[in-house]
């Protein structure tokens, strides 16, 4: 399951019907117990909700949305966490690169797993054009020994609607050298900013069904899309280590 060479990023089925279903109720069992904590108004209008997610798009642009869903309340809880990396779904795609782990940034013991919401018309809720390598030098490796390692993002949708929503690359750019970029703090974390004008033309939109995600290079230049749909896109991303030199 490598990224393709040429383009830097491949897309594959991650997770299995059973998995899928799984891991969103527990996405929005976190929606819920969130909500409850940092927003009680939308805790109220959604908390006797089946599938929050899909109803979500209906409490509108809300003030509170970017403080609610800061990054550590997207993380997968511990137990969460635990049973997503003993399902067959993570153990196959974990397996296809030899001996792996998922990369733990927030430096929480276990491997970080984090989804995110995101609104339709609502620019505010997708990331600027990056690559997750300028995240790593500017955090000093996030406190990993990368010796033998190379890292390898995984992103996978939860709710897509096809050509409305999903995640924005410009394909090869892994291989370019002419990124000009600086990094900055951000709520009290490093942050790289693109100095390189980008061509919208240029970049493609990869939205694929639920289940499905995209496996790409550390050095592709990624970000999110406005949502065009009606609803909420979900989507859940994690890093993970893999071996420089996997077994053949």
């Amino acid at each position: 399951m490598w990224p393709n060479l040429e383009s830097g990023y491949s897309v594959y089925r991650i997770f299995s019907g059973n998995d899928l279903i799984s891991l969103r109720n527990r996405i929005n069992t976190q929606v819920i117990d969130v909500l409850a904590k940092y927003d009680s108004e939308a805790y109220e209008l959604l908390k006797n909700e089946e599938d929050p997610l899909s109803v979500y798009h209906k409490l509108g642009i809300r003030e509170l949305h970017g403080s609610t869903w800061i990054k550590t309340n997207r993380i997968l809880s511990e137990a969460d966490t635990a049973w997503l990396e003993n399902t067959s779904s993570i153990m196959a795609l974990r397996n296809s690169f030899g001996s792996s782990k998922t990369s733990d940034e927030e430096r929480l013991g276990r491997g970080n797993y984090y989804w995110r919401l995101t609104r339709p018309g609502a620019k505010a809720d997708v990331g600027p054009m990056h690559r997750d390598a300028w995240f790593w030098q500017l955090n000093h490796e996030y406190g990993e020994n990368m010796t033998g390692l190379q890292r390898v993002k995984v992103w996978v949708a939860i709710e897509t609607a096809p050509g409305l929503n999903g995640l924005l690359v410009q394909p090869g750019s892994h291989l370019r050298e002419d990124f000009e970029w600086e990094g900055i703090v951000s709520g009290g974390m490093k942050k790289p900013v693109l100095k390189t004008k980008v061509d919208p033309s240029s970049l493609t939109l990869l939205s694929p069904p639920p289940g499905q995600g995209v496996i790409f290079h550390d050095k592709l230049l990624h970000g999110g899309a406005v949502n065009e749909a009606s609803r909420c896109r979900c989507s859940i991303e994690f890093t993970l280590l893999v071996p420089t030199n996997p077994p053949q």
